[in-house]
């Protein structure tokens, strides 16, 4: 049970450990963007992407100190820790409100000066995500991704007189995976963050849950083959635990309406998924609502780009004649009989 109360509970930083390695891998870094000029495919691996967002995104290493980040306007940007813990909007939904700003990432346990003039945020870790999303004004991305390039800038606080240039890399198109493992690489991500931050940065009952199965700080992880199969099994019985929990939740407040496929995401409208202050709601809590794909008339999953019409549970978008159905994301096919469509909605299994 450790090893599957370990998976279930180290899962955030997993996620953004994995996440990391796939910025790094295409050459995001302190200086470098990782920019979705012509917006994400499929072949882009990403756990919440949608395909309407300009995305950029960077992986920024705090250990040679606090850094810089100048934040083009109209952006919904935020940081998270190495344990995908929050540490701060920016842009529209931070202190900035949309029109751009200075801010200061400083690295853990930071005591040196402080100027002003920037929002600062403290971060528990010294490696981070940053990422922002920006929006198509008149279908086109050519606004957002101008912004990034001219306003984006990330750099050390001791070199805000002579800043470096920035770097932008394209990667609409690219293949590449922000996603972890359902294996027991699983462990072996989660050593790796473990090793490189401070045990402050985490809860202490989550950290010992790890030390229980031999990772701990400033000690090898080598388990031996019976407790590497053992971990392993872990990985599948959390994995299975954790969709049980998120694609079956208790409360009827979840449902869209009773006996719904379809789930609302914030229950109770609380973004911190709290049923009360200071009492989280884990009867409810689930990432998106989800999505099987069915198939009409013969019709299958498109490729080479093409991307997918989707229809609610009555085939028809609310405020459309029944019939109808807007594919959300092909510019090339925007109406169609649903009876010919791959509509994307959940499949109820029948009741055991």
């Amino acid at each position: 049970m450790h090893g599957v109360e370990a998976f279930l509970y180290a899962l955030p930083g997993a996620s953004a450990h994995a996440a990391g390695r796939g910025i790094k891998g295409k050459g995001g870094d302190n200086r470098t963007v990782l920019i979705m000029e012509e917006l994400i495919d499929s072949k882009s691996l990403f756990l919440t992407a949608n395909t309407e967002s300009i995305y950029s995104m960077m992986w920024l290493d705090l250990k040679d100190g606090p850094l810089v980040i100048e934040s083009p306007p109209n952006i919904l940007g935020i940081v998270n820790d190495h344990w995908f813990q929050y540490v701060g909007d920016i842009g529209n939904a931070g202190p900035d409100k949309g029109k751009g700003g200075k801010y200061q990432l400083l690295p853990p346990g930071y005591t040196g000066e402080v100027p002003e003039g920037y929002f600062v945020l403290r971060s528990a870790t010294y490696e981070n995500l940053y990422f922002w999303r920006g929006s198509m004004q008149d279908g086109s991305t050519a606004t957002s991704v101008g912004n990034t390039k001219k306003f984006a800038k990330v750099y050390a606080l001791a070199d805000k007189d002579q800043q470096p240039p920035m770097k932008f890399i394209n990667v609409s198109g690219e293949a590449f995976n922000t996603i972890g493992g359902n294996d027991f690489s699983f462990f072996e991500d989660i050593n790796e963050i473990v090793q490189a931050e401070p045990n402050e940065a985490y809860s202490p009952e989550i950290l010992g849950m790890l030390a229980a199965i031999g990772i701990e700080k400033g000690k090898p992880f080598a388990p031996d083959e019976r407790l590497k199969e053992t971990l392993t099994e872990a990985v599948a019985v959390g994995n299975a635990t954790a969709r049980t929990i998120a694609f079956k939740p208790r409360i009827k407040e979840a449902y869209l309406a009773p006996n719904s496929s379809w789930f609302f995401t914030f229950v109770g409208g609380s973004y911190q998924f709290l049923s009360q202050p200071g009492v989280r709601n884990f009867g409810s809590t689930r990432p998106v609502p989800l999505q099987l794909y069915r198939y009409h008339s013969g019709y299958g999953l498109r490729n080479g780009g093409h991307r997918l019409p989707v229809c609610n549970g009555d085939h028809r978008l609310q405020g459309q004649p029944a019939g109808w159905c807007q594919d959300l994301q092909d510019p090339i096919a925007t109406e169609h009989p649903c009876q010919e469509l791959l509509v994307l909605r959940r499949i109820r299994q029948p009741e055991s």
